[in-house]
């Protein structure tokens, strides 16, 4: 299997620095691939190891297989779609 550049959605960047500035540290894992969500997000008030998965959505934008068969591996998923989706 070849090198396969992932894309990121339009509005990623935009969710990221949302992410920020409510506090939280961000790292974007576009880059990982095989359904792995977009982002890795921790923030202060969560307990020592605890980080979310985050999976960045355009509008109406539908999960793809490798994302959904991530999810049904057990691995809780938010789907995020814009800033006012982030807790």
């Amino acid at each position: 299997m070849g090198f396969r550049m992932h894309r990121k959605d339009e509005n990623h960047d935009e969710v990221a620095a949302a992410y920020k500035a409510k506090g939280y540290k961000v790292k974007s894992t576009t880059m990982v691939g095989e359904g792995f969500p977009d982002l890795v997000v921790v923030h202060p008030s969560f307990p020592p190891g605890f980080v979310r998965l985050v999976e960045v959505k355009n509008g109406d934008g539908k999960l793809k297989k490798t994302q959904e068969a991530f999810q049904a591996k057990g691995w809780p998923v938010d789907v995020v779609r814009s800033a006012e989706d982030i807790p």
